[in-house]
């Protein structure tokens, strides 16, 4: 084993060891953890603890190879979706950074904005634009109504400016889907009154324009397909841990775009390379585009979280958390996930991850500033 294998490897045992439930329950531990690091072209992937699947018939899968939700970590993908919108790079589309929300809801669709300060594609991927964490009800994972959306649209009321005041919205990126799914059909399309189908189409946008190109042959929308290597999640019931039964993703669901992407540590592995020294090519400038500061005075880039000389983002969804950080200028990454819904409670996975970042580079990992409104927006 080489020298930074063997420092890899005592850093993932130390820092996220101590998170595996083996006879004990409770917030911040999980059944089982899979934990990526890669560092230049080097990866190394762990399986720590029980890692059963949801369906337990045939042989498992390789430990890179076991399918699991990514939840929001969804939203640098979308993000990413904007930037190459932004370059121009997406056929048909007119959505870029500061393109107003207003000009890109369909007919009969209308919003409220702050004294009449225009809320944007760039303020709904850095979480400024001042909506609440929602989806807003009625929502079920995997299937949130168009009809809902328009409904909160329509009652929803900022109280301060966009563009200042940081606050987590999955309601602004399941809206930043939709008009980009809608922003790129073709323009020939008539409009018509209403979410139609021209704004279903994130997951052909998801696939065709990043995913696909990206290389990621086990990443997808949902997990219909990859049933056989689904992972199991759990939450503590009872004092113990309880299988959670997987619920369906919606292909017109208005809410994929802030969560709705499964994949694998293989493939997490290979966006976060991607991250590294980004490409001169269409792809290469996109993502090079969400790494850098988006807002005047907040550590957020387009869908990342920023930090000296870092980036990172969370996931939570049906039982699953995750986590992933990069440093672009190291060539280090790291990618966590845990098989139960409390396993990042209290910021284990983050605090875990960016312990063993920093001991592969060399040097603390810390978060950026951001600035928080304050008065929480709420639910209409």
């Amino acid at each position: 084993m080489t020298d930074i294998a063997l420092t890899v490897d005592q850093l993932v045992r130390l820092h996220f060891e101590p998170l595996v439930a083996r006879d004990a329950v409770a917030p911040g531990l999980s059944p089982g953890l899979l934990v990526g690091v890669v560092h230049d072209r080097a990866r190394y992937c762990f399986g720590l603890g029980e890692l059963p699947l949801c369906d337990g018939a045939g042989a498992a899968p390789a430990v890179e190879d076991l399918v699991f939700m990514i939840g929001s970590n969804t939203k640098v993908f979308t993000a990413t979706l904007l930037a190459l919108s932004e370059l121009g790079e997406l056929p048909g589309s007119h959505a870029r950074l500061d393109t107003p929300v207003s000009e890109l809801l369909p007919v009969g669709v209308t919003l409220h904005e702050f004294d009449g300060t225009p809320i944007t594609l760039r303020h709904l991927a850095t979480h400024t634009a001042g909506y609440p964490k929602g989806p807003c009800p009625p929502y079920t994972f995997g299937n949130y109504a168009f009809d809902a959306s328009t409904r909160f649209l329509a009652s929803f009321q900022p109280h301060y400016p966009p563009g200042r005041r940081w606050f987590y919205s999955n309601q602004g990126f399941a809206l930043l889907g939709a008009l980009l799914a809608g922003a790129w059909a073709d323009p020939r399309q008539i409009a018509s009154a209403g979410w139609g189908p021209r704004y279903w189409r994130w997951p052909q946008l998801a696939m065709r324009r990043l995913v696909e190109p990206l290389g990621l042959s086990s990443t997808q929308v949902g997990y219909a397909a990859v049933r056989d290597r689904l992972l199991r999640s759990f939450a503590i019931d009872g004092g113990q841990y309880a299988g959670i039964e997987s619920a369906a993703i919606v292909m017109d669901s208005a809410a994929l775009g802030a969560g709705a992407l499964s994949s694998t540590l293989a493939d997490m592995l290979s966006f976060l390379q991607r991250q590294f020294a980004p490409s001169g090519d269409a792809l290469g400038r996109a993502i090079a585009l969400t790494q850098l500061q988006a807002v005047d005075g907040l550590a957020m880039g387009l869908g990342w979280q920023l930090g000296e000389d870092l980036l990172y983002k969370d996931g939570l969804v049906q039982g699953y958390s995750s986590f992933m950080t990069v440093d672009p200028r190291h060539r280090v990454g790291v990618f966590a996930f845990a098989n139960s819904r409390d396993g990042n409670a209290g910021q284990a996975l983050r605090n875990s991850a960016f312990a063993v970042l920093s001991g592969v580079r060399g040097g603390a990992a810390q978060p950026g500033p951001l600035t928080p409104p304050q008065r929480a927006p709420q639910c209409p």
